[in-house]
């Protein structure tokens, strides 16, 4: 359908957190919710952001993602090139962030945050932290990991379920 959409959506987003890629600080946290709700699947996105962040991409802040319109008009992500995955990056081990992509996070790597995710962590922050903690204790849980044939990365599954729970704070 062309690009008319997607820049729309996009510069949509801008006008919604009120500022710049050059002076990013997205603080108008109710304009970036309308925003989301507008334009995203919410259910959808929570459950890719919080599926794609446990398995600790190392280099989907400025690509190997793509922007995907669903057949209901709403947008979502979905991840690519999926090297480097389970603590194999460079910045990324299993104890690394929940919000590798916010502006600012310590497991960014070299290439900066992800604005599309930057923008729903700051909008959906505790639904995001309830999806990945929901996540976490169910299908990613480390004995279903190994119970669906990923014994190979076992001991990261281990170390990811620890590391979530402590960032998600939920207790056990």
């Amino acid at each position: 359908r062309g690009h008319t959409d997607f820049k729309r959506m996009i510069d949509a987003m801008w006008v919604a957190r009120g500022d710049t890629p050059n002076a990013p600080r997205a603080t108008n946290i109710p304009a970036l919710r309308s925003f989301f709700t507008n334009y995203f699947d919410i259910d959808t996105m929570l459950t890719s952001l919080a599926l794609q962040t446990w398995i600790c991409p190392w280099d989907d802040t400025t690509q190997n993602h793509f922007l995907w319109r669903r057949a209901n008009d709403k947008w979502s992500t979905l991840p690519w090139d999926c090297d480097a995955w389970f603590g194999r990056g460079d910045n990324t081990p299993a104890t690394s962030s929940i919000y590798i992509g916010e502006v600012g996070d310590p497991n960014n790597n070299f290439r900066g945050p992800n604005f599309i995710k930057d923008s729903f962590f700051k909008a959906f922050r505790q639904e995001y932290k309830e999806r990945l903690y929901l996540l976490n204790n169910t299908y990613l849980h480390p004995d279903n990991i190994t119970a669906m044939g990923f014994g190979s990365i076992r001991s990261f599954a281990d170390a990811r379920f620890a590391a979530v729970n402590q960032q998600c704070g939920f207790g056990p």
